[in-house]
């Protein structure tokens, strides 16, 4: 039994990992910043840039606290 990887298999794996890194590094940092378009745009550049860098970035914000607000 072989197996053989293709590129367009290989593609849509990296796709899929970069989206699902993207959402949940959204997903843990909604609430903890006021600039989610910057956060959704470093994960998606560590994503594609260097892949094991974007666990460790959405990991950080799972551990980060929620931001308080003194003035609302």
């Amino acid at each position: 039994m072989t197996m053989t990887l293709d590129f367009n298999f290989i593609l849509e794996l990296y796709l899929a990992h970069t989206a699902i890194m993207v959402l949940s590094t959204i997903l843990f940092a909604k609430g903890k910043t006021t600039n989610l378009t910057q956060v959704s745009l470093i994960s998606l550049l560590l994503a594609a840039v260097f892949f094991p860098a974007s666990w460790i970035y959405c990991a950080s914000w799972s551990f980060k606290s929620k931001q308080r607000r003194i003035f609302s």
